[in-house]
């Protein structure tokens, strides 16, 4: 593994968002957990928020699948549905084959009115070349020497085509709006995740998925 100079700034540093405050372990409270199928009003228009989780059927497809076809089914003219595919694919060629299975249904949602939208999938900072988890991390973990890196010890390129690369011009050609979260999430400092070197791919909060709800609350002003 190479040898980097780690922050010495402790996790939670007010940098990691717009100068905010940052909480220490944002799983409890993953965003719109606690808010599915509330509606709000934004910008004169009522929002209803839908929300689940499936990875597609990256450990169980029998289980996962059908989770997503009663999301997607569930939602009605108007709402907004926004999908990603999660950080547990084995690769984007499996992702995108996944995607393929789903598109009669995302598209008839399309047919009825859901404005469907894909998101980006975020960067992750793990101490490999394209940034996100892999056993060979495993060892050093255990040793307590791994450590989550900056971007700039990341190739930029790896990373974005690792989950990004096939499958969202794939969503593209089918019409699908995309939210552009990975640049945002990449260029976040790296003792801005939850556990350092254990965990560099879920943020601290405000942080990861702050972006997420921006890109989202301009794209519906943008509606």
């Amino acid at each position: 593994m190479e040898e980097i100079v780690v922050d010495s700034r402790p996790s939670g540093s007010s940098r990691c968002y717009n100068d905010g405050a940052c909480h220490p372990d944002p799983r409890p409270h993953y965003t719109g957990m606690g808010l599915n199928g509330a509606t709000f009003r934004y910008n004169n228009k009522d929002i209803r928020i839908l929300r689940g989780s499936g990875n597609f059927g990256v450990f169980n497809k029998g289980k996962a699948l059908p989770k997503w076809h009663a999301l997607i089914g569930g939602a009605n003219e108007g709402d907004i549905f926004v999908f990603n595919g999660g950080l547990h694919y084995p690769s984007d060629e499996r992702l995108a084959a996944d995607l393929e299975t789903i598109k009669p249904w995302i598209l008839e949602a399309q047919e009825r009115g859901v404005n469907v939208i894909w998101r980006e999938t975020n960067a992750a900072h793990f101490n490999v070349s394209n940034g996100y988890y892999s056993p060979e991390l495993k060892e050093y973990q255990d040793k307590g020497e791994a450590y989550c890196v900056s971007s700039s010890h990341i190739d930029a390129n790896a990373s974005w085509h690792h989950y990004n690369g096939k499958a969202t011009p794939l969503l593209q050609s089918w019409g699908i709006p995309v939210l552009e979260t990975w640049e945002a999430t990449f260029l976040m400092p790296e003792w801005c995740h939850v556990g350092r070197g254990v965990d560099c791919a879920h943020y601290l909060q405000p942080g990861g998925s702050s972006y997420f709800t921006e890109a989202l609350l301009k794209y519906i002003e943008e509606m």
